[in-house]
Parts: C-alpha cells; structure tokens; sequence
C-alpha cells in the first residue's frame, strides 16, 4: 500500500546542525518553550518539506497540512503528534470471499480514498545508553485515525463489471458501516509505517543529535 505520510522528526531536528537545512529550526528540550518550538520550527519548514526534499528521502507531501500539534513530553517520556490531511490514498490489492456489510467475492485492485483526514500518534518511550550515550527507545506505539469522508472501490467483485460497480455504489453508501469493519487493519497499516519511520530516526542518533541541549 502507498500512504502519504512524513514524521515530524524534522521539525525538531533528527540531523546534527551541520547537517541541518536551512530551513530547519532545532528546539531545545529543556527549555519551557519547546512545545511551542516544535510546532512554529514545522509551520516554517511545512513549505519546503511538501516540495520533498532528496537530500533526505521525502517525497513530495502536498496534501499535508500545518501540524495541528506536537507534544513532546520528557517528564512522562511521551510523543502525540496530530496532523492534517486535505487527502489520504490508499493503494493496494485486495482479496475477499465472505461478507462486509454485503457477501463479497472477488480479488483485485482497492483504493480506498479520504477527504479532511486527522492522524493522531503517540508514543510511549523510555531512555537507554548505549556506548556511553542516551538513545531514545520506543516502547509503544498508538495510531487513531479520522475521516469527514471515505471513499471505496474494489475492481473485479464477483468477476463482473456490473455487479462490481453496484457493490461499490452500496459500499460507499454506508461508508460508515463500511469503516467499522476494516478501519482497524487499515489503521494498522498506516501505525506499521510511520513506527519504522519514527524508528529510523528516533533509535538511530543520539538523543542529544535528535533533541538539543541547552
């Protein structure tokens, strides 16, 4: 599956300053103001990280929005972030024989698109040293997802074209119904990715790397 998604370690810095783009703010940990810090350092880069930026692997992200919060709490060794999202697609294939909202038979290709999308993460920490330094470790991981709208489409129900777009249109009818059923693996999809991309950052550099010191 193809999910648009970026990790807000680059608003807070996951790089070494002399790594650091230019429009890359890092925030201080110890500082009262670090809340604050994090969430003006994304607004600033929001512009350059949506065109992508090759020199660290981001894609182009267009349909993200301005964060809408960013917690980082070092007292109860927590993350929430929660973002925006004008759309999310997700791509994929698919195969079923059993029954969602209606009997369903078929294999092929799944889109599953959505409109105005709240992601919210939260991670559960601690700190472990290793080879003299502090790392960050991540011990637990949540993601909860929101949608004003949800679109769905599934090619070759039942091997007929016309049975296939019927299916699809009682599918999106009750799009509600629809997403009580599969939100949880869909959910679970968009979790396993962002963990490997927090992991990549978060585990790999020395805290200090990742968040400054005064």
């Amino acid at each position: 599956m193809q999910i648009l998604l970026v990790t807000l370690l680059f608003f807070c810095g996951y790089v070494s300053s002399q790594e650091l783009p230019s429009y890359i703010t890092l925030c201080v940990r110890t500082r009262p103001d670090f809340h604050q810090c994090c969430i003006d350092s994304a607004v600033k880069a929001i512009p350059h990280i949506l065109k992508g930026d090759k020199r660290f692997k981001v894609p182009s992200l267009s349909p993200l929005k301005v964060p809408r919060d960013v917690i980082i709490d070092f007292k109860s060794n927590k993350i929430n972030i929660t973002l925006l999202m004008d759309y999310l697609k997700i791509l994929g294939r698919y195969e079923i024989d059993g029954q969602l909202l209606v009997p369903l038979r078929g294999n092929g290709d799944l889109n599953i698109t959505t409109e105005n999308t709240q992601i919210s993460y939260l991670v559960d920490f601690s700190i472990v040293n290793r080879g003299g330094q502090d790392y960050i470790q991540m011990d637990k991981d949540d993601l909860q997802l929101r949608s004003e709208k949800v679109y769905y489409h599934l090619d070759n129900l039942f091997g007929n074209p016309q049975l296939s777009e019927q299916t699809n249109r009682i599918l999106n009818e009750n799009a509600n119904e629809v997403g009580n059923e599969i939100n949880g693996p869909v959910r679970e999809t968009i979790r396993s990715i962002v963990n490997g991309l927090f992991a990549n950052y978060l585990t790999k550099y020395p805290l200090d790397q990742v968040f400054l010191k005064e």
